[in-house]
C-alpha cells in the first residue's frame, strides 16, 4: 500500500512490482471518474478479481514454475 500511495515501489521485490503494475493496468482500465456509484462498486470487484488473476498467475510464472522446472531438469539427471 505504502509503494501505491507513495508512487515509490523501489523498495519492492520484483514479483510485489510486477503485481503493483498489474494492478495499475487494471484500474486505470476499469475505473473511470464518470461511473455511479453502483458501477463503480461492480467495477471495483471486478478489478480486484482481476488483479488476484494476475498476480497469481504471475506468482505462478516466476516462483512456481521455476522450481518445477529445476526440479525436472534434476529428476531427469537422476539428482534428488
Amino acid at each position: 500500500m505504502q509503494a501505491w500511495k507513495s508512487g515509490d515501489d523501489s523498495d519492492l521485490s520484483e514479483l510485489n512490482r510486477r503485481i503493483l503494475g498489474a494492478a495499475k493496468e487494471v484500474i486505470e482500465s476499469e475505473i473511470d471518474e464518470t461511473m455511479s456509484d453502483y458501477e463503480y462498486c461492480v467495477d471495483v470487484v471486478s478489478v480486484v478479481l482481476q488483479i488476484l488473476l494476475k498476480a497469481s498467475m504471475m506468482f505462478s510464472l516466476l516462483v512456481i514454475h521455476p522450481r518445477q522446472s529445476a526440479l525436472h531438469a534434476d529428476l531427469q539427471k537422476g539428482v534428488t
